[in-house]
């Protein structure tokens, strides 16, 4: 071995020795701080244990204990020399009284919560020196299952509501007996009975009754009338009064009302804010209505989101002259200013630039200006400007950085309306063959948004490409909750106009086909549907896990590639119709986008994502447009890779002198899984893996080894790293470090997929370094 490279070795050796002494006498020094302040009486709480006894085979002790764990008054603080966090943790000084307080919480939450009506618990303290470990024994017993359920109503009327609402009880036979299930039960009966009319019922109405024997209970559910009254009184819509320019400081006066469907709008000038019939638009309210508590907060929470007021306050109250009539009043407080103006310049760095370079110094900066109240139809008018400019830091080839400069500008403009305008009748047709259903229709309707986009685009990647990008949409956004939002692009045109640079084509293009047929101009048109976007998140569960898709359906040229065909039919022409240089793109694009996010501790994480995506021509076009194509590698994608850079299949793309990377494909599959822990200040970690590839589905005759096929397993590639974080709670700045560790062909030397130790692979100690704003997903 050379002399250089054992003095390398030894000086690393040495340095490693000395962090690890620092970071042990830091450790030291730390949890000397974390007991000076104690006496010499103080025992530390190390060490709690739940120790569960049960003869019920059907009850998971693990459950038992997450719930417990939840309820203890004391925790140890659990140091960790990997955790700095945790480094200045105080310790926990023993308290005697807070284990007899969470024996006695113990035992009323499993007997009155949990169904354990005999469960016993006790403690025992093992002290060793100044540690004290407390031993909580629990006896659970055998618990109380459901065997009957009876409800009885004094009201018939709300009887028979409820009888056609039984299969979804919360209370089921052989279920055990919690108390959970009979406040959920109650809410599913408040719920249903307030959207049925009876604003005025709640869940004092309601009483469980229970009798047991041998660990078996018949439930008997009672829902009584109010006092000295034979029924319930369900009421309806009276008078709903709209007050468009309230301010609760200032007295009171309106010289102008105007009246629509018996809703009345009043206004403090002869002229209003707002039009009165862009406000009804989502009030979705009318006078003989039935009660719906539902209808009720969706109202709110519409008008809520009508740009020209900051907040919209709903007085409900009896009328005086009809007990069962329901009447409004309308609140509604505008903003002080019609205009918004926004600016800001950013510098930053950048991996990911328009498609080509990386690791790019750059500036940019927009300016917009936002009008809330478009032509008095509580419109909300957007125009901005953006522009980017990118260019190299000076070269580190350990970086493997490229010659790119971009330059960017885009104009957008763009109108948010207040309510649905389904032009053509789509969401009618669909439901008039059972496409959606009537509950659905209505929900749009009173809960959809349309927008009106309209945006210019240039980018010029100088020595590659200039490309001008021209868009106008239509469509609908449809969100019935906070973790649910569908968007649909009825309409969409975009054009693509693409200038390549002559050197670019010679040295890349010339070489791969369908590649150069990607850079086409293309013309993207829906005329009856573009595309639909689904967002779902799911609850969290107790465990502090949840669920999070992301879908979209995108179609391209449908309108025109029927016309087409039918032409052609009719006629001794085989033509494929262009507007100019502009050929219609026409194609299928479906991607689906699935990720799991699962609390491990406190200040730790655990993240998974799965990401399939297909892109399909069809009629005369061999390719997909190459804006519209997927790829991989990169800050969010599989990080060992530059962007662009892997794929596709098992092709091997050789680099050349100051290019970057254009790899894409027709056919995605992709994952990762990450482990985010806290460290300290306001620094995070994390430790990857991730995993994918892309592929061509027809062979262009240039790229061997490109075209998908049944082995697509072996050509998985897999990249691993870690990451260090800044965070500072609106946004993330994060740094991570990706190294190849399988190729999706097989090292040309050795054979094997396996790359992590091989130099010929990475040759950085740092691997490929990503930096970004926020996680990767």
């Amino acid at each position: 071995m050379r002399e250089d490279s054992l003095l390398y070795q030894f000086n690393n050796n040495v340095l490693l020795a000395k962090i690890g002494y620092l970071l042990l006498l830091i450790a030291f020094l730390s949890s000397c701080s974390s007991t000076k302040h104690l006496s010499e009486e103080d025992l530390i709480l190390e060490r709690v244990v739940y120790n569960i006894q049960t003869s019920d085979n059907k009850v998971k002790k693990i459950n038992v204990k997450e719930e417990l764990i939840n309820l203890v008054k004391q925790k140890p603080v659990k140091k960790s020399y990997l955790n700095p966090r945790t480094w200045n943790k105080p310790l926990t000084i023993y308290n005697k009284n807070s284990t007899i307080e969470s024996s006695e919480s113990f035992e009323k939450f499993l007997r009155n919560r949990e169904g354990f009506y005999q469960a016993q618990v006790g403690y025992k303290e093992k002290i060793e020196g100044r540690n004290v470990t407390v031993v909580y024994d629990i006896d659970l017993g055998r618990r109380y299952y459901i065997r009957s359920v009876e409800h009885i109503y004094e009201d018939s009327a709300l009887q028979a509501i409820m009888t056609t609402y039984m299969e979804d009880t919360k209370i089921l036979v052989g279920a055990p007996l919690e108390a959970r299930s009979f406040e959920n039960e109650k809410a599913r009966i408040v719920s249903i009975l307030k959207n049925e009319g009876y604003a005025n019922f709640n869940g004092n109405y309601i009483v469980f009754n229970a009798d047991s024997s041998d660990y078996q209970v018949d439930a008997m559910l009672y829902v009584y009338n109010p006092v000295n009254q034979t029924n319930h009184t369900k009421y309806e819509i009276g008078n709903i009064n709209v007050f468009t320019e309230h301010n609760k400081s200032v007295e009171p006066r309106y010289d102008r009302v105007d009246t629509i469907d018996h809703i009345r709008y009043y206004a403090k000038t002869d002229r209003f804010l707002v039009r009165p019939q862009s406000i009804h638009d989502v009030i979705a309210l009318d006078k003989g209505d039935k009660f719906e508590k539902s209808r009720e907060s969706k109202m709110n929470l519409n008008l809520s989101r009508l740009s020209p007021y900051r907040f919209a306050v709903l007085d409900s109250y009896v009328d005086s002259t009809a007990n069962d009539v329901f009447n409004y009043n309308i609140f509604l407080s505008p903003h002080q200013n019609k205009w918004i103006m926004d600016s800001g310049l950013n510098l930053f760095y950048s991996s990911i630039s328009n498609n080509a370079g990386q690791n790019l110094f750059g500036f940019s900066g927009n300016l917009g200006f936002q009008n809330r109240n478009f032509r008095n139809r509580a419109i909300r008018h957007s125009v901005g400007l953006e522009g980017t400019l990118e260019f190299n830091l000076p070269e580190f080839p350990s970086l493997n950085q490229v010659l790119t400069n971009t330059l960017s500008i885009q104009v957008s403009n763009k109108f948010d309306i207040p309510k649905v305008l389904d032009v053509f009748r789509i969401t009618r047709f669909l439901n008039r063959f059972n496409i959606i259903s009537n509950e659905s229709l209505d929900n749009i309707g009173a809960n959809g948004t349309t927008t009106i986009d309209m945006s210019a685009g240039y980018t010029s990647i100088l020595n590659f490409y200039d490309l001008l990008n021209l868009n106008a949409s239509w469509a609908y956004n449809f969100q019935p909750n906070p973790r649910l939002k569908y968007t649909i692009r009825q309409i969409g045109i975009n054009m693509i106009s693409t200038d390549v640079d002559p050197t670019f084509r010679s040295d890349i293009l010339d070489d791969f086909p369908l590649l150069a047929r990607s850079f086409d101009n293309y013309l993207f048109t829906g005329f009856l549907f573009r595309e639909l976007s689904i967002f779902k998140q799911t609850k969290e569960t107790k465990g502090g896990s949840h669920f999070l898709l992301i879908g979209n359906f995108e179609l391209s040229g449908f309108e025109n590639f029927l016309l087409n065909k039918l032409t052609n039919a009719l006629t001794p022409y085989n033509d494929n119709w262009k507007i100019g240089s502009l050929e219609f793109a026409e194609f299928i694009r479906l991607e689906g986008d699935f990720r799991y996010y699962k609390k491990v501790k406190d200040r730790s994480s655990f993240a998974a994502r799965f990401n399939a995506a297909i892109a399909i021509p069809y009629g005369d076009i061999s390719s997909i447009p190459y804006i519209k194509q997927y790829y991989v590698g990169g800050p969010n994608s599989l990080r060992g890779w530059q962007l662009r850079e892997l794929g596709p299949g098992t092709y091997l793309g050789e680099r050349r002198n100051n290019t970057a990377f254009f790899q894409a494909g027709d056919l995605k599959l992709e994952f990762s899984a990450e482990y985010r822990f806290d460290l300290f200040w306001y620094l995070e970690g994390a430790v990857f893996l991730d995993g994918g590839n892309i592929w061509l589905l027809r062979n262009d005759g240039s790229r061997e080894g490109a075209t998908f096929s049944s082995n697509f397993l072996d050509e998985i590639a897999l990249s691993t790293g870690w990451g260090i974080r800044l965070d500072f709670d609106y946004f993330i700045f994060r740094f991570d470090f990706g190294y190849k560790l399988r190729n999706p062909f097989p090292d040309p030397e050795t054979g094997s997929h396996f790359v992590l130790t091989n130099g010929n692979y990475n040759s950085s100690r740092f691997g490929n370094i990503n930096f970004a704003i926020n996680y990767p997903f």
